[in-house]
């Protein structure tokens, strides 16, 4: 039987150790999973206004327990990074050993995560009854004001796997997870992972309207005329909160736990714009120290020495766990502490619109003629694929992202869930950065539905 003196390493040895069944990956369910709790309140205050106005407004929370999160039970310890780096294209940093290190990845599904949602929810309604053009019309409008916080959104991210050519994807299974639902450190997966929840959508109000057109009252001029209904509905709403992640490239899992898209940037300064970036200048991203041309260990996304205090996201160099202090010249930054969930997606404008025409063949027969127009206006909003944010391991993103390239392409750039989210993305044709920028994003578009419907 085959045996190896750790499981990452996979370096035979005739004394003894792991085999190939200990170092299959294991993805296990907890043996006290339970169902999730919970906990609703309402309390909602209605008032009419006299015959045709209804007004409603109210506050709806949700506290829930139990929830369902995937934890990485066996990461790896860090990296191990060497002095005297040794020359190119030789690393300087050395990945630790696992945890257990006769055992390879093995991940638990358990009941440790929660949430909290607390909305304020205000409606109005209004109907035309009297005689006139507008009789028959009823109007509401709906405002909702809410906050979702949770430690964990899901247990699955939508997976994208990274090839080195169309020969390999055979034997290159590995995925990545554009979103993923491992904590950037195993050890504190619930303080340091509240934040935003990835459903959180802090405003969204909606107007819509159902409108049967008075016809005439001659039976002929009715059937012709008559029996018209127009309807519409438009909403608008906050965009989806996301996390940077601290690389793609060469500071790529900067804490060294073996997942490559849970490492979140440090804080600079909180004051400068979302898109104002400090990257370590170093190639092999291992040191901060300063040089001739970048001064302070630094640099900006166009290339030039940067004060990482004057960015807002500040990149982590290789070897910092998370929470750990590092410095640059005078300041001093907190590895990872800039909070899960902190930025928010391009905003959802939406109008649809119909049109009915009903005959009505006999006291209970009805035939109808309807004309959809979904988003009328026709505006990129973002487009979600397999329905929501999230989508099951089992259903990856159908994309993959080439090694080969340089820069090799983002998670979040193949799958066009989010905008780009890593810090040193940039184009490789331009030089330009690209982090925040929408361009790879999926959007929507108009969609023009007819139909024949039969009511008996």
């Amino acid at each position: 039987m085959t045996r190896f003196t750790d499981c990452d390493s996979q370096i035979q040895t005739s004394g003894p150790g792991p085999t190939y069944a200990d170092c299959t990956n294991q993805d296990a369910i907890s043996p006290n999973l339970r169902q999730p709790l919970s906990q609703i309140f309402t309390m909602s205050l209605q008032r009419q206004l006299g015959h045709t106005l209804f007004f409603e407004v109210g506050y709806v929370g949700n506290v829930s327990t139990q929830l369902y999160e995937r934890l990485n039970n066996n990461p790896r310890l860090g990296w191990r990074i060497l002095n005297p780096c040794p020359a190119p294209p030789a690393s300087c940093a050395v990945a630790k050993p696992r945890r257990n290190p006769d055992r390879r990845e093995i991940t638990t599904v358990g009941n440790g995560a929660r949430s909290t949602y607390h909305s304020l929810q205000a409606s109005l309604t209004k109907r035309y009854t009297r005689p006139g053009i507008f009789n028959g019309l009823a109007l509401t409008a709906s405002y909702t004001w809410s906050h979702m916080i949770d430690t964990a959104s899901e247990i699955f991210g939508p997976d994208v796997r990274r090839v080195r050519s169309f020969r390999t994807i055979r034997q290159e299974t590995g995925t990545v997870e554009v979103i993923t639902p491992f904590a950037q450190d195993a050890n504190n997966p619930h303080a340091a992972e509240r934040g935003n929840s990835s459903f959180d959508r802090r405003h969204r109000g909606a107007l819509s309207f159902l409108w049967s057109l008075p016809g005439p009252s001659s039976p002929v001029a009715k059937a012709l005329f008559g029996g018209w209904e127009l309807g519409g509905i438009l909403t608008g709403q906050t965009g989806q909160p996301f996390s940077p992640i601290n690389s793609y490239g060469a500071c790529i899992d900067a804490n060294g736990d073996g997942i490559l898209s849970n490492d979140r940037p440090s804080i600079g300064n909180l004051r400068a714009p979302l898109s104002s970036i400090a990257l370590v200048a170093d190639p092999r991203c291992v040191s901060i120290a300063p040089t001739a041309q970048f001064p302070t260990g630094y640099k900006d996304g166009s290339g030039n020495s940067i004060d990482p205090a004057t960015a807002h996201f500040v990149q982590v160099p290789l070897g910092l766990t998370p929470g750990t202090p590092f410095t640059s010249g005078a300041n001093t930054f907190i590895a990872g502490n800039t909070g899960r969930n902190v930025l928010i997606g391009p905003r959802i404008i939406n109008l649809d619109f119909s049109v009915l025409k009903n005959f009505h063949l006999q006291e209970r027969q009805t035939l109808q003629l309807r004309l959809e127009v979904y988003d009328l206006l026709n505006k990129a909003n973002p487009g979600i694929p397999i329905g929501n944010v999230f989508s099951a391991g089992a259903q990856a993103a159908p994309a993959l992202a080439f090694g080969n390239v340089s820069p090799a392409p983002t998670p979040a750039r193949v799958t066009g869930l989010i905008p780009e989210n890593a810090l040193d993305a940039f184009d490789a044709s331009t030089g330009t950065q690209l982090f925040l920028s929408q361009r790879f994003m999926n959007t929507s578009s108009r969609r023009i539905q007819a139909a024949v419907k039969f009511i008996f």
